[in-house]
């Protein structure tokens, strides 16, 4: 930034001197008769100070870079101009290129361009496993696939509220990673995106999140907590988060995928809220812990061996307990083999000996 803050001043200089007249940069023809610049200084206020030979104190005004080579962020990074659907050029940040800073400043423009994406790959690995501190800036939409995968000694970074998009295995295995906020512009997340974060312990998923990919924050074996607002929970997204304590399901959320929750040992209770209407199939599978689940009145569909291995498992209890028919995975979907009567899943215990099976599926009759 200094550089360009000195390319500034001296074109500011002459423009001073050959444009506009007010000062001779040097002496006259005999040596005496010009008066020079003795010294020029940026104020606190951004204006160019000049002082001249005889004393005299000039304000030239305010100095300001132009935005289409103001260097704000880290020098070295690599950018490449990307074409939008409307037509307009954007700047894409696609890699280190001669950066070798472990603390990276990623500039909101480059080359007059606005930078709108951190591309595929663009920091994974490799010399970017040695990062230890991102700074995305308010312009970034869209944070690659791969963008940060296996930066394991990354600890700092906020995604700021300009990011609609995080991509397939964007930050997937960076363990350095302790905490991390999902801002509520962002709309979508990839497949395993926050993967093998074993350093993070806490997550909310905001309800402006309408879509959540596999895998997406599975195998964190640091996680304790998480909060899901609204949409739906996606296949295996917490798959074999194995110290997860506290699983808050908003009521917003509409349907838990396959094995989301499954091998999560440190799971103990479950509250299922009423907006909820399916359980996937072995969604909760070998949660060894898990003891008492609670079923809003919205779901409809329980799937195979939904809580199957849940050894400790003593208490299913249904907000508003229906007609349920049990139907074989492999037999007639059509015809239940036996049906449940309100009273008889009104005891939690019975309950919970019945929905841990390993081959049937359920569906509520009314």
């Amino acid at each position: 930034m200094k550089k360009r803050l000195i390319l500034v001043v001296l074109t500011v200089l002459a423009a001073l001197c050959l444009c506009f007249g007010l000062v001779a940069c040097s002496d006259g023809i005999d040596g005496k008769d010009g008066l020079g610049f003795k010294f020029a200084e940026v104020d606190e206020n951004g204006h160019l100070i000049l002082t001249l030979d005889d004393g005299t104190v000039l304000d030239a005004g305010k100095v300001t870079a132009d935005e289409t080579t103001a260097d704000e962020g880290t020098e070295g990074l690599q950018f490449q101009k990307i074409k939008g659907e409307n037509g307009e050029y954007t700047a894409a940040v696609v890699g280190l290129g001669t950066a070798w800073d472990t603390d990276i400043v990623i500039p909101s423009t480059y080359r007059g361009l606005k930078v709108t994406a951190i591309g595929d790959y663009a920091f994974s690995a490799s010399r970017g496993g040695l990062l230890t501190s991102i700074e995305i800036p308010n312009s970034i939409i869209t944070i690659g696939a791969s963008a940060f995968s296996n930066c394991s000694e990354l600890m700092d970074i906020a995604i700021p509220d300009s990011v609609t998009s995080i991509e397939d295995k964007a930050f997937a295995g960076c363990d350095g990673l302790t905490e991390i906020t999902i801002p509520d512009s962002v709309t979508s997340i990839g497949d395993y995106a926050f993967s093998y974060c074993n350093g993070l312990t806490e997550i909310t998923i905001p309800d402006s999140v309408t879509s959540i990919g596999k895998w997406a924050f599975s195998n964190c074996i640091g996680l304790k907590g998480v909060t899901i607002e609204s949409g739906t929970i996606g296949d295996y997204e917490f798959s074999s988060c194995s110290n997860l304590k506290s699983v808050t399901i908003g009521s917003s959320v509409t349907s838990i995928g396959i094995r989301a929750f499954e091998f999560c040992d440190g799971l103990t209770e479950i509250t299922i809220p009423d907006s909820v209407t399916s359980i996937g199939d072995w969604a909760f599978d070998e949660c060894s812990e898990l003891k008492s689940v609670t079923i809003g009145r919205g779901v409809t569909l329980i799937g195979r061996g939904a809580f199957s291995m849940c050894d400790l498992l003593e208490n299913v209890t249904f907000v508003e307990p229906h007609e349920w028919g049990e139907y074989d995975y492999y037999g007639d979907s059509t015809v239940p083999g036996i049906v449940y009567t309100p009273e008889e899943l009104s005891d939690p215990t019975f309950a919970a000996g019945l929905f841990s099976s390993h081959h049937y599926y359920f569906k509520r009759s009314v």
